[in-house]
């Protein structure tokens, strides 16, 4: 043990202090939950509306949804779950694969992206999420207009 070198923790000019905003493994226990809810209730409706499965959780999903939304007092509670979750889920995710640098120097921000599977991966399953349920918000809104406006649907 005596013979072990002693670091230094001084860093010398030419190298770069490279920081992670998030570890890797703590944005994955942070991520994933913010990721169930709305994975749930996305497949439930797919499972229902696009897939003609009637089963009893499913329907009760379904229902549920449903009767929050109608509320006046819980509707903002939809929008929080199918969009606000995921994009912090999304956040979350790129901060812990992205690695930041900065030279004072030369006046140059460097950043590195860590090629982490699993991160990537949650990262691409909230994108999907999110990416679904944003595309599903525009086209129903696209065609409650048609039908106002011109009396036929999409």
């Amino acid at each position: 043990m005596e013979d072990l070198p002693v670091p230094d923790p001084e860093l010398s000019p030419d190298q770069n202090l490279k920081k992670t905003i998030l570890n890797t493994q703590t944005s994955a226990r942070i991520g994933i939950p913010l990721l169930i809810l709305p994975g749930i209730l996305l497949i439930s409706m797919i499972l229902k509306e696009e897939l003609g499965i009637n089963l009893g959780i499913i329907n009760a999903i379904t229902e549920l949804i449903g009767n929050l939304d109608k509320s006046p007092y819980t509707g903002w509670l939809s929008p929080l779950i199918f969009l606000l979750l995921p994009l912090m889920a999304i956040i979350i995710f790129l901060l812990s694969i992205t690695h930041f640098s900065y030279n004072k120097e030369n006046y140059i921000l460097q950043i590195n992206i860590k090629f982490k599977t699993f991160n990537i991966m949650l990262l691409l399953i909230a994108g999907a999420i999110l990416g679904t349920i944003t595309l599903y918000l525009i086209l129903e809104n696209l065609n409650h207009f048609m039908l106002d406006k011109f009396g036929q649907p999409l």
